[in-house]
């Protein structure tokens, strides 16, 4: 490149200046979301609820895998996906899908059979992951669209930069006529 960055360095340079811009806020989407589920969840008592001992079970557990993903799984991939980058963002997203899916069957049991105030923080829940995960998705494929653009950015001016500079090319110099050698012609040898 003509002004000494190597290629190398004016694509990370790029790919960095889109995860910044695309990364930003993931934390304030994905954290209050994270607590109302964590406050909605802490404290359940499922026993109460009226419905079989094998649903109760089933609930339980969902629960608890809610606590562990909200308490454990999700902080870290939250703080990954800060970058903005496509590979730190889909496992957050993938996350985020997931725990809905278990939100969800949490909810379906709760209006059922739970009390109803436990049945609304748990809707009301289950509506933030949602939105959280829409906005997720929303930076996911931007952060796609922006990494598709840089790429082909990025092609152009390598193609630009690997075609050779039109040059002149002189026309080569008239050659010299060959110089011809004279050919002496040797007599036959006189009969002795």
């Amino acid at each position: 490149m003509k002004n000494g960055l190597g290629l190398k360095t004016v694509v990370a340079m790029l790919v960095g200046m889109a995860s910044v811009a695309y990364g930003q806020g993931v934390t304030a989407d994905v954290t209050p979301a994270a607590q109302m589920l964590g406050s909605a969840t802490h404290g359940l008592t499922v026993d109460h609820w009226k419905t079989s001992k094998a649903m109760k079970d089933a609930t339980a557990g969902n629960l608890a895998s809610i606590q562990k993903d909200v308490d454990g799984t999700l902080p870290g991939l939250t703080t990954a996906a800060n970058e903005g980058t496509v590979t730190s963002l889909l496992p957050l997203y993938r996350n985020l899908g997931a725990l809905y899916d278990v939100v969800l069957r949490v909810v379906v049991v709760a209006d059922a059979s739970a009390p109803g105030d436990q049945a609304s923080g748990l809707e009301q829940a289950l509506v933030s992951v949602d939105a959280a995960r829409k906005k997720v998705n929303e930076r996911l494929q931007s952060a796609a669209d922006a990494q598709e653009q840089q790429v082909t950015d990025l092609k152009k001016k390598v193609s630009a930069a690997a075609a050779p500079a039109p040059f002149a090319v002189a026309a080569p110099a008239p050659c010299k006529p060959a110089v011809k050698k004279k050919v002496v012609k040797k007599t036959p040898a006189s009969a002795q």
